[in-house]
């Protein structure tokens, strides 16, 4: 996986949605869209993407600016669809709330600071987005799920999701997998894992 993918990727996601605007859809401001980083040299402190050795070392970054950008898309999303009252982070997890789960599960599922969570809950309440309740065999834990509104919202944001993965599969001229590279994140997450618990991969 090489840094200038991801350029690649936003611009194709941009002019998809500059395209959509001209078609007559609600105008975003020209502020809404963040400007895109660069992305960070081959051989920044050593690590030569092309060998796999330099392309491991550079994973992490490229992990963490794709989730920035992430949520600058999704910001973008929710700007163009007026909604003004949850940022992005919220939105990720409404996402995750596919049922009534406990808030420790989705901490887990998102990875989530507990601290942020709970206070990332707290607004999603307020905002009429989720309900929380006792979980009745341990008054202790709260369980949460999504109102109606949050269920309208959530799949407005995934059909506008799902065209943007359309739009960049047909745009992509090289090709790229994406259930590849997927399956290949996956499998490093879970060699992680392996190393946290059991000390090796």
């Amino acid at each position: 996986m090489r840094d200038n993918s991801v350029s690649e990727v936003l611009v194709s996601t941009l002019s998809a949605k500059a395209a959509a605007v001209e078609s007559g859809r609600k105008p975003v401001p020209a502020a809404a869209v963040p400007p895109v980083e660069r992305a960070v040299p081959a051989g920044t402190n050593g690590a030569a993407a092309g060998s796999a050795t330099g392309a491991y070392a550079l994973l992490p970054r490229l992990i963490e600016r794709m989730h920035r950008r992430y949520l600058d898309v999704l910001r973008f999303e929710l700007t163009r669809m007026g909604v003004d009252d949850l940022n992005p982070v919220q939105m990720m997890q409404l996402l995750n709330i596919d049922e009534e789960v406990s808030v420790q599960e989705l901490v887990d599922r998102g990875h989530y600071v507990g601290s942020s969570a709970f206070y990332n809950i707290k607004k999603l309440v307020q905002a009429g987005y989720i309900e929380q309740s006792r979980s009745p065999s341990d008054r202790r834990a709260v369980r949460v799920k999504l109102t109606k509104k949050a269920h309208d919202l959530c799949a407005k944001l995934r059909e506008q999701q799902d065209a943007l993965a359309a739009s960049f599969a047909k745009a992509d001229e090289k090709g790229t997998d994406i259930e590849g590279a997927y399956k290949t994140l996956r499998s490093l997450e879970r060699s992680w894992d392996d190393y946290l618990r059991y000390g090796k991969y």
